[in-house]
């Protein structure tokens, strides 16, 4: 797979508005934005040009949207049916600014909180057209002319720009959006690209990245089809994939096995990954409590074990102590009449109509040690727990 932006379009232009009736906002990460675009002589003949530059607007998720500032965006171009002429954007880096005006509209944007237009030109000012590479090389600088809370939020955010632009650049050919470069940014921090490279398996952790996003990465980078990293890809892509079909907590060691065999060694002959290495790899994960193994004692073979998702475990472990608990617990008959003479004062001082099957409900959950409360909408549920919460 080719790892660079070259199969994609690019056009470089800056934001000018954002589509939709004044007043409305676009709720979803996918947004529409008018961009005023150089024309390189490259634009297909269906978008108007205007002297040197062309109105076009611009589709996709999470796109920058600073004034006077110009960005390269790469994508297609579409005659959308529904938008027309329309540029849909997979990834796009900054281009640094050439004007004070660009500068100053780059740190007052949205990319800077708490950064104002006031502050920025203060910035500019001291530094002039060198700002960015002061911040890249003397950032200490800055302490010097600015408060060091806006300091700060310009070196870190700054930062944050560069190193997110460049995941976004490194992920796009594998289809991963920018929102979701984003929770990767946010979960791997500025070491993400490293990270990566080292272990594609770990963007598994992104909403909606699955096993097959990080194999074409992992076999870009001539990840070794038996490594550890890669076993346990495949065995988490399974047990997702298994919970996410059957409603369980937990799946058979032995369609683990089966499954994520098949994910592994399918299309490669011989075979990369034997029985002895996957059961190494397994035990391995349950020590690093990266999955939860059950066993039963009186049946060894694989139908009598369980793999859980360690924090499915955890859970199920954790209700089962508190219900133990609870069975220890029970109430005298004197507390029994206490309850239910606080209740009748409850529903006289709240003015509440308590029907008997309420107040029944109630009184069980008093008496017994686990109880269980149903009920369709609107059946008085709510009530019954406000009740035992009071009580």
């Amino acid at each position: 797979m080719n790892n660079s932006n070259q199969e994609l379009s690019a056009i470089i232009g800056t934001y000018r508005f954002t589509y939709g009736k004044k007043g409305s906002k676009q709720v979803s990460d996918f947004k529409i934005y008018g961009y005023d675009i150089k024309d390189t002589g490259d634009l297909p003949p269906f978008v108007k040009v205007y002297g040197q530059y062309a109105s076009v607007r611009v589709c996709g998720v999470n796109l920058p949207a600073v004034k006077s500032v110009y960005v390269k965006l790469y994508g297609h171009w579409e005659n959308h049916p529904k938008y027309g002429p329309s540029f849909f954007v997979k990834t796009y880096e900054y281009i640094t600014p050439t004007t004070t005006h660009g500068l100053i509209s780059l740190f007052s944007s949205k990319e800077f909180p708490k950064i104002g237009k006031k502050t920025a030109e203060k910035l500019v000012e001291a530094f002039g057209m060198k700002v960015i590479e002061v911040i890249e090389n003397e950032p200490e600088k800055l302490y010097d002319v600015l408060k060091k809370e806006h300091a700060d939020i310009i070196i870190s955010n700054y930062k944050r720009v560069q190193h997110f632009v460049r995941l976004v650049r490194f992920l796009s050919p594998y289809n991963i959006t920018p929102a979701q470069c984003d929770i990767a940014y946010e979960l791997f921090g500025s070491d993400a690209i490293d990270m990566i490279k080292r272990n594609p398996y770990v963007l598994m952790r992104v909403r909606l990245i699955g096993f097959g996003t990080c194999e074409a990465i992992a076999r870009t980078l001539n990840i070794a089809l038996d490594s550890e990293i890669r076993i346990k890809g495949a065995v988490i892509q399974t047990l997702r994939e298994k919970i996410a079909q059957t409603g369980d907590t937990y799946v058979p060691v032995s369609e683990i096995r089966t499954r994520s065999m098949e994910i592994l060694n399918s299309g490669f002959d011989p075979a990369p990954v034997s029985d002895e290495l996957w059961n190494r790899t397994c035990i391995k994960m349950h020590d690093t409590r990266e999955i939860a193994v059950q066993i039963n004692k009186n049946d060894p073979s694989d139908k009598a074990q369980f793999v859980f998702p360690t924090v499915y475990y955890e859970a199920e472990y954790w209700t089962a102590q508190k219900i133990l608990c609870q069975m220890t617990l029970g109430l005298s008959n004197l507390a029994k009449q206490a309850f239910s003479e606080a209740l009748e004062h409850y529903s006289d001082a709240n003015s509440i109509d308590l029907h008997p099957v309420q107040k029944e409900a109630v009184m069980r959950s008093l008496s017994n040690r686990v109880s269980i409360i149903t009920g369709g909408p609107g059946t008085g549920k709510g009530t019954v727990i406000d009740l035992l919460q009071w009580l």
